[in-house]
């Protein structure tokens, strides 16, 4: 039974392994680039760092369940209230016509 320090076998699975995955190779002036990156991080953060970093935050804490399960009953009790808000004022022009049609029925036409 083979041990786990014995690894008499592994040196070939390695050799294969590292053939089957070539390292590809890195972008001219990679390292360059990495460490202005690195320079302009440490400085201050500019406008559109800040912006993203905030629109993040946002997004992150409304994309919880609860926040989204309490916005979706606010639109929708606001959508009733607004149905319910038309539908007695629509109510109440129909109502309006109604009697001005009765009282005087010649004045409409």
């Amino acid at each position: 039974m083979k041990t786990v320090n014995d690894r008499s076998g592994d040196d070939g699975l390695s050799s294969l392994l590292r053939q089957a995955r070539p390292r590809p190779d890195l972008p001219p002036r990679f390292q360059e680039g990495v460490w202005r990156r690195l320079e302009l991080w440490e400085g201050e953060p500019s406008p559109s760092t800040l912006w993203r970093a905030w629109v993040d935050r946002l997004a992150a804490s409304v994309l919880r369940p609860w926040v989204l399960a309490g916005g979706f009953t606010a639109v929708l009790v606001a959508g009733v209230l607004v149905g319910g808000i038309s539908a007695a004022a629509q109510s109440r022009d129909s109502a309006r016509a109604a009697y001005v049609a009765s009282v005087a029925p010649d004045a409409l036409h």
